[in-house]
């Protein structure tokens, strides 16, 4: 997965991690993208052209306080996959707003996608640790 990464563009790359890690927010997309922390505007315009063009789902906060989340679209994961990354989900955009409406989903899931987001970094910056398999709170509840 690391090697199909370093071979994407910005947008293509925000794709791989949506489809990666399911529910993320800008700083969280900037976070494991690996961009500065002044490179958030670039993160949001990028984002706002995905959502524009119809491959990123912008789940409004409830909340002043709660973040934006970002999903993929159907067509978001069909151009996922074109890409390489392998994520089976059935996408409907009045269910992915329902899930937004509900706090303590939301919490929760950006909660876990910090944890493994550290995770991921963890195995990146140290090459003895190796991140042999990563499963999201979807995959866990599946199970």
């Amino acid at each position: 997965m690391q090697q199909l990464l370093e071979t994407l563009t910005g947008s293509e790359k925000f794709l791989a991690f949506l489809a990666l890690f399911g529910y993320l927010t800008a700083e969280q997309l900037r976070k494991v993208a690996g961009y500065q922390p002044k490179s958030l505007g670039f993160v949001r315009q990028k984002l706002n052209s995905l959502v524009a063009a119809g491959f990123v789902l912008a789940l409004p906060g409830r909340f002043v306080t709660q973040p934006r989340v970002y999903t993929l679209t159907a067509k978001g994961y069909t151009s996922a996959s074109a890409l390489g990354v392998q994520m089976a989900k059935r996408v409907r955009p009045s269910e992915e707003r329902d899930k937004a409406r509900n706090r303590f989903f939301i919490e929760h899931t950006l909660a876990v996608s910090d944890v493994l987001i550290a995770a991921w970094q963890l195995s990146h910056t140290h090459p003895g640790i190796v991140l042999s398999r990563m499963l999201t709170e979807r995959e866990l509840q599946r199970k």
